[in-house]
């Protein structure tokens, strides 16, 4: 999982089996800290953006979709280049 508040990817969101953006949402009509989600990313000789699977979610509801996604989230064996 990476996480990342900028915009051009500098935390290298993208490259993760999570990853999560911040960003800003409008929640009751208030700004409040929240995050895009992508999943699938890797890096390696192999490497693939993840899929943006969520936007404007405020950080507040973060742990229950994190939650949901681990449980669904398909686990694969580990790459070679983790190992």
């Amino acid at each position: 999982m990476r996480w990342s508040g900028c915009p051009a990817s500098c935390g290298n969101h993208h490259t993760a089996d999570v990853g999560l953006q911040g960003c800003k949402v409008k929640v009751d009509g208030k700004i409040v800290d929240g995050v895009h989600v992508f999943v699938g990313g890797r890096g390696g000789r192999e490497p693939r953006a993840g899929e943006k699977i969520l936007e404007d979610v405020p950080c507040s509801e973060l742990p229950v979709v994190l939650d949901r996604l681990i449980r669904f989230f398909p686990r694969g064996e580990r790459r070679k280049e983790d190992t």
